[in-house]
């Protein structure tokens, strides 16, 4: 069965999970199915429980029949008793004694059983009485030797009857769980079927909203597109106006021409522009370089410094009152006895001195002697004067030699001496002195480099301050002369549009090459007339490198830029760059 809602003014139809059509047809086979086959079962449970019932009657027909004729066998005849005083029981072994039924006729034939009692077995009680013992007769007793193989048939009856019973039962059983198998597929398939029929209601509900969505964003496009094409109607009869036309015409032309000046201006402007980034990038790598060698020239100040702390660090741990008493005392006292020991060795050695003189003299005195004695004697003895002479000499060089080793050994003495005064000088005050005299050269030099860099960076310092004082002279310069020029420029757009009249924004419109006019913005209208559009404008250029843009943001802040990063111009290129067409704009 379908049922129907209404949404927005549409009708929608929602299929139930039983509708003949749907999903659901297949769930209403499989219970048909299901039930034929649980009728056809119950059939044939049906069919066989009648015949095992028709079975069981006519056993019991049979057993009552048998009963009945030995009820009256016995009745006719005494009861035989036992020697052992015990009365036959026909019914003792078997386990269902069945007794005649209160409607039963005894005095039925016993020549063939009542068969028109078998329609009243079912109305009749089903209790089966067990027969009384009764006392048997001879002929009774030898006629009841054949009832063992008559109880034995009837049991294996019963137990046959039992066996298919419980087949009966068994096939029962398997039935009953192929329905409970097929049953709970059919559960499984239902919950199945009932979840894709919820989601399927819920996909369609979302369905249903999206296109309310795409369907009211249709309706605010449609009326969106409907005034877009009444506005473009009404520019197209404007259009077509001739009057309307001309003036457009003309002033297309005069826009044309204006853009081509001002594409020449540009073209300009890029120019010098270019040659600007060109001596900036070079400025640029000459304040890098400078930056450089001042970072080198810090750094190196810094290390001297850091010299000077340590050595003067230094210096007052040597000057402690403790240590400089004591040194002072030892240095005072090795002066002392350098001194004696120079005066000393000062004296010796004017007394060896005067030694060797008083020998030399001797020697010549000898000398002009033995000559003389030589002369004199040679005139006597001529023979005797050579070797006398030779004697002499040799004498006289033992006695220089003498002499000279003991002023060696005097002098060895006096070196040790010194040495070993100079040694223990040293040991106490050796390593101050030089200590001393490595920090007061080490100060000299800090002082002489420490002067040398403070030179160098006022030299650099005033250097800067100069080119950025020039650079910031020259782009005031340049910007009062540019505004001017601006100012002018706007004061005669101004005018132009004054005697031009108040124009529409519709006949601002571009010609495109086919002839169907476009609403994109003139090209003129790009163009600012003021300082701060322009500059953007130029800043923005594709044509213009990073140093320009940050140029003419230098410009357009009106503030002095770091002396670091101050643009400078030599002296030529400013000459070159002022003689051209600069920011004519």
């Amino acid at each position: 069965m379908n049922e129907a809602r209404d949404v927005d003014g549409r009708r929608i139809n929602a299929v139930t999970p039983f509708h003949p059509g749907g999903e659901s047809g297949m769930l209403k086979n499989l219970l048909q199915e299901a039930q034929n086959q649980q009728k056809q079962q119950h059939q044939q449970l049906q069919h066989s429980y009648v015949d095992d019932d028709l079975e069981r009657r006519k056993r019991e027909m049979l057993e009552m029949y048998q009963s009945k004729v030995l009820q009256n066998q016995f009745a006719s005849t005494p009861q035989i008793k036992l020697s052992s005083g015990a009365r036959i029981q026909i019914t003792k072994d078997r386990p269902h004694d069945l007794a005649a039924p209160p409607y039963a006729n005894p005095a039925m034939s016993h020549s063939q059983p009542c068969l028109a009692a078998l329609d009243r077995v079912d109305a009749g009680p089903a209790k089966k009485q067990h027969a009384p013992f009764q006392r048997c007769s001879s002929t009774e007793h030898e006629s009841s030797s054949h009832l063992p193989n008559r109880q034995v048939g009837n049991t294996q009856k019963l137990v046959n009857s039992l066996r298919e019973e419980n087949l009966a039962l068994k096939r029962q059983i398997e039935v009953l769980k192929f329905k409970t198998s097929r049953l709970q597929k059919l559960e499984a398939a239902h919950e199945k079927i009932a979840g894709e029929y919820e989601f399927l209601m819920m996909e369609k509900e979302k369905q249903d909203s999206l296109e309310r969505q795409a369907f009211k964003a249709m309706e605010v496009q449609l009326n969106r597109l409907s005034r877009e094409r009444e506005m473009m109607e009404n520019k197209m009869q404007m259009m077509q106006n001739p009057q309307i036309f001309a003036e457009q015409e003309q002033q297309l032309q005069k826009m044309n021409a204006k853009i081509l000046e001002e594409q020449e201006q540009n073209k300009r402007l890029k120019e010098v522009l270019n040659r600007q980034s060109v001596e900036m990038q070079a400025q640029r790598t000459t304040l890098a370089d400078q930056r450089t060698h001042i970072n080198v020239l810090e750094t190196a100040l810094t290390n001297a410094q850091e010299r000077i702390a340590r050595k003067e660090k230094m210096r007052e741990e040597y000057e402690r009152p403790d240590n400089t008493t004591f040194l002072e005392g030892q240095l005072h006292k090795a002066l002392l006895e350098k001194m004696e020991q120079a005066g000393k060795y000062e004296e010796e050695r004017g007394r060896l001195e005067r030694e060797i003189v008083q020998l030399r003299m001797q020697l010549t005195k000898d000398s002009g002697l033995g000559g003389i004695k030589i002369g004199s004697s040679s005139r006597h003895n001529p023979e005797e004067n050579p070797d006398r002479f030779k004697k002499v000499i040799s004498e006289k060089d033992k006695r220089i030699q003498t002499l000279e080793r003991e002023i060696m050994e005097f002098q060895r003495r006096l070196h040790e001496e010194q040495e070993k005064k100079t040694s223990a000088l040293a040991a106490v005050s050796g390593g101050l002195e030089t200590k001393i005299k490595r920090l007061e050269d080490e100060k000299i030099d800090r002082d002489r480099r420490i002067a040398e860099l403070t030179e160098e960076r006022e030299r650099l310092n005033e250097i800067i301050e100069d080119r950025g004082s020039e650079a910031a002279r020259r782009d005031l310069n340049r910007m009062e002369e540019m505004r001017q020029k601006i100012d002018e420029r706007r004061r005669r757009g101004r005018n132009e549009n004054n005697n031009r009249g108040e124009i529409s924004a519709s006949i601002l419109v571009d010609h495109s090459p086919g002839g169907s006019p476009s609403l994109r913005t003139p090209v003129y209208e790009g163009i600012g007339y003021d300082s701060s559009s322009l500059l953007s404008q130029i800043s923005s250029s594709s044509h213009l490198s990073g140093s320009s843009n940050q140029f003419v943001s230098s410009f357009n802040s009106k503030q002095s830029a770091n002396p670091y990063q101050m643009h400078n111009l030599s002296h030529e290129d400013t000459i070159q760059a002022e003689s051209g067409p600069v920011w004519n704009v």
